[in-house]
């Protein structure tokens, strides 16, 4: 009879630490899956504009209810994106704060570096990140009514520019380094067009690289061989 007693005890303590163990496993473990949801927050502070790095995320687990609208759950929608408004520390990525990386280039679309002599200006404020419109120059000593068989008089007669709101990808110097705004302090790093970047150094505006489409280029080339010089005008980032 006692022996049946301390084995009826026994299999009730074991089940109850069992029931105990169980319950802290679902406590720690299984609660936190079914209420809680996967979210990536920043890491450190992002610009606006600045391009998102994986180095930039950290994964969290926050209760639903703390779930941001528009919260991103896959980290593959982040990296690579651009920031469309500034981050802070532990603030969860939300689509609509996220813009696609400019610099990427879709299909159709090379990034071409203009030559400086086929260039008649390139602004002294030009920046990376900056948009531009670029208009025709009339070879030297010719005249519009010399030309009859081009077809951009009409742009230079109307002073319209052949193309507009192009992307600029690189200012550089005559050293082929990057061209950036120097801070006003010595201690503030060199800034851009509000999308640029400090690779090394800062000078004078030597030659520029767009992104353009494919067509855009030929449109380019083709006034080029005819002679025309390209004047850009810029809308700084």
């Amino acid at each position: 009879m006692k022996l049946k007693l301390w084995m009826t005890l026994s299999i009730g303590i074991g089940l109850l630490v069992l029931n105990d163990g169980a319950y802290l496993a679902y406590d720690q473990y299984i609660r936190p899956k079914l209420n809680d949801q996967v979210v990536w927050e920043a890491q450190r502070n992002i610009a606006v504009n600045q391009i998102i790095q994986a180095s930039d995320l950290v994964k969290m687990h926050v209760p639903r209810g703390q779930v941001e609208p528009g919260a991103i759950t896959n980290a593959s929608f982040i990296v690579g994106k651009m920031a469309a408004e500034p981050f802070v520390p532990h603030e969860q990525f939300i689509a609509t704060a996220l813009e696609s990386n400019p610099y990427v280039l879709g299909r159709n679309e090379q990034n071409i570096a203009l030559n400086p002599t086929w260039v008649a200006n390139l602004p002294q404020g030009l920046r990376r990140g900056d948009r531009v419109d670029i208009s025709l120059l009339l070879p030297q000593g010719t005249t519009a009514q010399k030309i009859t068989d081009t077809a951009f008089i009409q742009n230079i007669a109307t002073h319209t520019p052949i193309l507009t709101d192009k992307l600029v990808e690189y200012v550089r110097n005559n050293g082929n380094q990057e061209v950036v705004n120097v801070g006003p302090t010595p201690n503030q790093p060199p800034q851009g067009g509000g999308l640029a970047a400090a690779e090394n150094g800062s000078s004078v505006p030597n030659a520029v690289e767009l992104k353009l489409p494919d067509k855009d280029w030929a449109l380019l080339q083709q006034a080029i061989q005819d002679g025309y010089q390209l004047a850009i005008a810029y809308t700084p980032n």
